[in-house]
């Protein structure tokens, strides 16, 4: 899991479980996406925020 150093301060070593290296697989996806598509993303909300500020 991870382990303590002893040192001044203390130190301390964090490991993810097997669950969580099983969701960084899921999570690590969604940030690969959202990368891809970020301008598509954020031109979809300021068409948005257009309609909501400015309705027609």
């Amino acid at each position: 899991m991870g382990g303590e150093y002893p040192t001044s301060p203390p130190r301390v070593e964090y490991t993810l479980t097997g669950i969580g290296r099983e969701l960084l697989v899921t999570v690590t996806g969604i940030c690969e996406w959202a990368r891809r598509n970020l301008d598509e993303v954020e031109a979809a909300q300021l068409l948005f925020d257009e309609r909501v500020v400015m309705p027609v």
